[in-house]
């Protein structure tokens, strides 16, 4: 179980005076207090409680307050515009996922522009996708399950949490490669498409591995593939659907965002801030629990990444013919 705060806005205080490095507390922010804002309620565990420790951890670094401010809304339009519009002075942030590179395709028009009114400082950590289905479902691989669909007259139905979420375009790609007649029922989160298979009533559903790691070592549900380019460690012997369908890859990632306008050296201080702080042995236990894989990329490397998933999207939209909202 990972720790859930009931309310929605939590001032993190600096646990120590020790400061890694003093120039980067001066130069990210010359006020007293840096607003990370997180596109999610604080309901929300694994997004939440990244957000929390990460936070926890750079107060302690700067010795200064960091606050985490729940600004959930529009599939992350909303906090994402007030990072946009903030002043530029790394007083406010921002937790950027998976939808920063699909909006553009599906939300018209969007109230900024991605890549210039937002710097991509760094990719937190990739977020694991996996394909489960009920054990009775008479498919183990996913050579079976495109054969599988493929005789089914309907076609089969998987859910997500959501229009344009990455685990709604993971099934698509995965229909658009095949040929297979994958069937999209969107839920208002996870847990909510987790019911209706539980129920039988959908056939599979794609979803963060955090999520379900429970009921897949309780025998509950199976997991059929990972939807990333790489097997996981935590189960090796489920292979990547690209080991069956060459070039298929659909994976997710939290990231932080600021200003389009902050300068470039303070996003690059920014980047290395964060990236200590992943590296911290309390923020590595965290990711562990959470089966979240740390990365702390540079942001040249954060803003290819979102443009090429923005070029990949946008041609999977089209071709599937997924309206925009």
């Amino acid at each position: 179980m990972h720790p859930i705060w009931k309310f929605g806005l939590t001032v993190v205080m600096a646990c120590s005076a020790l400061i890694a490095h003093p120039s980067s507390a001066q130069s990210i922010c010359s006020g007293s207090t840096v607003r990370f804002l997180v596109p999610f309620p604080a309901s929300s565990a694994t997004t939440d409680t990244l957000a929390r420790v990460l936070a926890s951890r750079l107060a302690t670094m700067w010795s200064k307050n960091v606050i985490v401010d729940n600004k959930p809304g529009a599939g992350g339009v909303v906090a994402t515009q007030m990072v946009a519009t903030s002043k530029p002075d790394g007083c406010t942030i921002g937790l950027v996922y998976g939808s920063i590179a699909s909006n553009p395709s599906l939300m018209k028009p969007l109230p900024y522009d991605t890549l210039n009114d937002l710097a991509m400082v760094s990719q937190l950590v990739d977020v694991p996708i996996g394909l489960i289905a009920l054990p009775a479902l008479p498919v183990n691989t996913v050579a079976e399950l495109i054969a599988y669909a493929k005789k089914q007259p309907q076609g089969l139905a998987y859910g997500s949490p959501g229009v344009g979420t990455t685990s709604h375009l993971a099934g698509a790609l995965l229909g658009s490669m095949t040929g297979a007649v994958l069937i999209h029922v969107p839920y208002k989160g996870t847990a909510a498409a987790q019911l209706d298979l539980m129920a039988g009533r959908i056939s599979g559903v794609f979803t963060a591995i955090s999520s379900v790691v429970g009921p897949i070592k309780a025998g509950k549900i199976k997991l059929i593939a990972i939807t990333g380019g790489r097997r996981l460690s935590a189960f090796p012997e489920v292979p990547s659907i690209g080991e069956t369908i060459p070039g298929y890859a659909m994976s997710s990632y939290f990231g932080v965002m600021a200003s389009g306008s902050m300068p470039r050296p303070a996003v690059a201080r920014l980047s290395q801030d964060i990236a200590r702080a992943l590296a911290s042995p309390e923020v590595k236990a965290s990711l562990d629990t959470m089966d979240l894989i740390a990365v702390g990329s540079t942001p040249e490397a954060f803003e290819k990444l979102v443009r090429e998933d923005m070029q990949t999207i946008a041609k999977l939209v089209k071709a599937a013919g997924i309206e925009a909202q």
